[in-house]
């Protein structure tokens, strides 16, 4: 896979593509641009539109693509650079260059993301139901996008996260202090969400230092 070259679409644009790669082995060690070229043949098998590439459901259990807007884009565009992103995928769309280049965007300060999901904490298994409280945090540099509310029923038959938290701050020891604070308040009552796992993360000492790995939060979660 290596050998491959990354593609551009048909208008000339870099294929730039983030993704969520989970289930499969041959994926733990690839590069930033090993995914893009096995993305490249799947978009000259399934077609490639405007950004967004689709995989047929049988292949979701072994490559989960992220949508360039609606996963972690609020965290690394809209807290961390002034790019707008829906309107540069309209003009992309409508056939014009992008308004910048890459060395025109810039990053400042530091953003953490949770990302908060119907399971039960220590099993992972889903917990759909009926949710009875919802409450929020907000203030300086928190965002929060969920469609939830007192009374609604997240059903058993979708992705099982709920809402996203973000925070933002000048740098990392503040963000920390940020998320932790809005963490704890955060109310969601009625069912079992990951929110007491995000607040044990943001405590452990190997978090604090950045000392961990992609097999970090086995080990964490086991108690090791």
């Amino acid at each position: 896979m290596s050998k491959l070259k990354p593609q551009r679409d048909p208008r000339g644009h870099s294929l730039r593509v983030y993704s969520d790669v989970y289930d499969s082995p041959a994926f733990v060690a690839l590069s930033p641009h090993d995914v893009l070229a096995y993305l490249a043949l799947l978009r000259e098998l399934k077609g490639y539109n405007n950004g967004d590439l689709s995989l047929p459901l049988s292949r979701a259990k072994k490559c989960g693509i992220s949508h360039h807007l609606t996963l972690a884009r609020s965290l690394r565009a809209d807290l961390g650079s002034d790019v707008d992103l829906v309107r540069e995928q309209i003009r992309v769309a409508a056939g014009q260059e992008l308004g910048y280049t890459q060395a025109d965007v810039t990053f400042r300060g530091h953003a953490i993301e949770c990302r908060v999901n119907a399971e039960d904490p220590e099993t992972f298994m889903p917990t759909p139901g009926r949710v009875d409280v919802f409450h929020a945090p907000g203030g300086l540099g928190v965002r929060v996008d969920s469609a939830l509310y007192a009374g609604y029923v997240v059903p058993p038959y979708y992705d099982s996260m709920v809402a996203k938290l973000i925070v933002h701050a000048p740098t990392r020891p503040e963000a920390i202090a940020r998320m932790r604070r809005a963490l704890a308040e955060f109310a969601i009552q009625g069912i079992k969400t990951s929110l007491p796992l995000h607040r044990r993360i943001m405590d452990a000492p190997e978090f604090v230092a950045g000392d961990y790995t992609i097999h970090w939060l086995e080990r964490f979660v086991a108690g090791g």
